[in-house]
């Protein structure tokens, strides 16, 4: 019962985000700086030639943890736009629970709605396409060859 009446004043919820996100960006940091020097992740479209949407990601989020703009955004533009995505989600968040902006409400629900999500989701099988294009092409070319159709 107590813990309701906790979660029922908005202010809190937001004092919590606030307090957590500075613990979050620390935990990202020591994981991502580990899994970097460890090589610990083993993508399996790597050994094929192609790149995943994520390929790059781990660097990616520490090249943002350590406000390294330009680099987070060469290795993979896909969570570089994400992330500022989601900072300006939590922003408008806090701006609903401290000051009861119907608005940032409003807006919340068409950034993170059932449309957006799917604009995300082909946004993202774009990138994957267009990003291992010179490969397809190359396949393409030797399926060709292989039958016949280029001799």
């Amino acid at each position: 019962m107590r813990i309701k009446k906790f979660f029922k004043n908005r202010r809190t919820i937001a004092v919590l985000i606030d307090l957590l996100l500075p613990i979050l960006w620390i935990v990202f940091l020591i994981i991502s700086d580990y899994m970097l020097e460890n090589e610990t992740v083993e993508c399996p479209w790597a050994a094929k030639g192609f790149e995943c949407g994520t390929c790059g990601g781990t660097r990616c989020v520490n090249s943002l943890l350590r406000f390294k703009w330009g680099a987070a955004f060469f290795l993979n533009p896909v969570i570089f736009i994400a992330a500022f995505y989601v900072a300006i989600g939590i922003i408008l968040l806090n701006v609903y629970l401290f000051f009861g902006n119907r608005l940032c409400l409003q807006i919340l629900q068409k950034m993170f709605g059932v449309c957006a999500i799917i604009i995300w989701l082909v946004g993202y099988f774009l990138f994957i396409f267009f990003r291992n294009l010179p490969v397809l092409i190359k396949i393409f070319y030797a399926l060709l060859h292989y039958f016949g159709a280029l001799n």
